[in-house]
């Protein structure tokens, strides 16, 4: 609550990108732009094999690999509509000659009970935000951990992504409590 204005500007959720790529590195210039378009990064994990579906083979190459991106400011959720049209912007600038992808960047946020990815595409579980852009509850928060739905995409499922999901939640509840204290 703003106690100049009396206004709610809603719940802050805590931002980050899963770029899928080929390589265990996430190329460099993609973390730079990423920064550039969603302001300064925390921490990112390693690249992490992704080998769930075939679906991007023939698009991107074999040895993908997925890194999240940690973005340090706060968002309001209805960041994620300009994020998902913003991360297609980027992923369409590094398209290849042939005009294939080289990464896929899946926008997202968490707060305390959830993780939510962008999306362009419906589904029945999916929540629709606006201009062709789809939320997707894909985890949720509860009993000290992620749990998983039926749709979860099988690398969100697998559990590898948890511990680190884990510690991105730690630092949001940090640059929470940091916001408490300067409003």
């Amino acid at each position: 609550m703003n106690r100049k204005t009396g206004e709610n500007p809603g719940p802050l959720a805590q931002p980050f990108a899963a770029v899928l790529h080929q390589g265990p590195d996430l190329p460099p210039e993609v973390l730079e732009e990423l920064r550039r378009s969603f302001g300064s990064g925390g921490a990112i994990s390693s690249g992490r094999p992704f080998g769930h579906t075939e679906y991007y083979r023939a698009e991107m190459g074999d040895s993908l690999h997925r890194t999240l991106v940690e973005f340090t400011r706060l968002v309001i959720p209805d960041w994620l509509v300009e994020a998902r049209l913003e991360a297609q912007r980027l992923e369409d600038m590094f398209r290849r000659g042939d005009g294939g992808r080289r990464v896929n960047i899946d926008m997202g946020y968490l707060d305390l009970f959830k993780v939510v990815l962008a999306s362009f595409k419906e589904r029945g579980n999916k929540i629709y935000l606006g201009r062709g852009v789809w939320a997707d509850m894909t985890l949720v928060y509860q009993n000290g951990r992620f749990e998983n739905f039926a749709w979860t995409f099988p690398d969100f499922a697998d559990g590898g992504y948890h511990e680190e999901l884990l510690r991105l939640r730690r630092n949001y509840k940090e640059r929470l409590r940091g916001q408490e204290t300067t409003d």
